[in-house]
């Protein structure tokens, strides 16, 4: 629909760690103006580009949106992108992402992309099997109710990564079963400004499977520079490894922090 030093840890539950445009999929056409379920564009790019250009939601109909090799779903400012629709609603209060699953999934990419913008939002969607879930650079986005599992093996930050000054706002979010061969299996933040509030971490992975010396840290969240504030999390299951081996990590099962206030 188309509308006009150390992390700051408070209130965390840590259980067994170690170490608006319409996107309605295949049967439309993104020739269509996105105006109504019925005009919906197939893809949740071609949406995103358009809301973006005049400002407005992107409403996005349940199923997996699958990446064109090496591409990733570019999130652009002024477009608020939300999934868990059916494909009738006519208010978004009607959805329900937990039932209504819209997965966005990557192909040997990042299943989603944001730089350098403001006013980003992004919620009640998954994002899935990508090298990374979600790569943020100088942006300010506002990520909420959104699932980023099963992405990785890949470089640091398997659920997402963020870096360049980056100040995301990361809410009821849930982080599952994301492995990195490097650090922050869950997210990773490079001099960011970043707050995370009430989300779940389940069964992240740092591990370095090439590199036997080669130390993994933080299973679930990796912060490095800048600020970062953890609040009213639930941390379960995360792991860091040190070597194929399977060597408990010497960066933390749950969070790595080095240099971060």
């Amino acid at each position: 629909m188309l509308d006009t030093g150390s992390a700051v840890i408070e209130a965390n539950t840590f259980d067994s760690n170690e170490g608006t445009d319409h996107a309605g999929g295949i049967a439309m056409h993104d020739a269509n103006d996105g105006s109504t379920w019925a005009l919906s564009k197939r893809t949740i790019q071609a949406a995103v580009d358009a809301a973006s250009e005049v400002g407005g939601d992107v409403w996005v109909k349940q199923g997996d949106y699958q990446n064109s090799s090496g591409q990733f779903l570019w999130l652009r400012p002024f477009a608020t992108l939300y999934g868990g629709f059916y494909g009738n609603e006519v208010s978004r209060s009607q959805r329900n992402p937990a039932t209504y699953v819209s997965a966005v999934k990557g192909n040997n990419n990042y299943a989603s992309f944001l730089y350098s913008g403001s006013h980003l939002v992004i919620d009640g969607c998954a994002l899935t099997q990508g090298t990374r879930g979600m790569v943020c650079s100088g942006a300010q986005p506002l990520i909420r109710g959104v699932v980023f599992t099963g992405n990785g093996p890949g470089p640091e930050g398997a659920g997402m990564f963020c870096g360049n000054r980056s100040a995301p706002v990361i809410e009821k979010c849930r982080f599952i079963g994301n492995v990195t061969t490097s650090h922050g299996g869950g997210v990773a933040f490079h001099d960011c400004n970043s707050k995370i509030v009430n989300c779940v971490f389940a069964g992240n992975t740092a591990r370095n499977f090439d590199e036997p010396s080669a130390i993994s840290g933080g299973g679930a969240i990796r912060t490095k520079g800048g600020t970062c504030s953890i609040i009213n999390n639930t941390f379960v299951g995360n792991r860091s490894w040190w070597s194929a081996q399977g060597s408990p990590g010497l960066g933390g099962g749950a969070i790595f922090s080095t240099s971060t206030s």
